[in-house]
């Protein structure tokens, strides 16, 4: 079952009108993918568990979560909300989003 997204501004098709913004890596969002991964690392060094997947949003890297400026958005959103953000793999809440909810507590 495929899941819903919670706000139609997130791309996730070539229809301009439906997605007006492009999903790709902008250097802005290198900037706030870098500062996500920051909040997410200083809470996995205090619990000494990392639960993020290889290209999570909030792991410090040259993909395309850490990079794409809707989605780290829609992160924020999330953390700020204590609405969960969902893992793009697997059908769970995002382990970065976890621990930036936990560092924020």
């Amino acid at each position: 079952m495929k899941r819903e997204l919670p706000w139609p501004h997130i791309p996730g098709g070539d229809n301009p009108v439906k997605y007006p913004v492009k999903n790709v890596a902008t250097s802005e969002g290198r900037e706030l993918g870098r500062e996500l991964a920051r909040l997410a690392d200083a809470e996995y060094q205090r619990t000494g568990r990392d639960t993020r997947c290889e290209t999570c949003a909030f792991r410090l890297g040259n993909h395309l979560a850490n990079g794409s400026v809707p989605s780290l958005m829609s992160a924020v959103k999330c953390i700020a909300e204590r609405t969960p953000f969902y893992c793009h793999e697997t059908e769970r809440p995002c382990g970065g989003w976890v621990a930036a909810v936990e560092a924020c507590e």
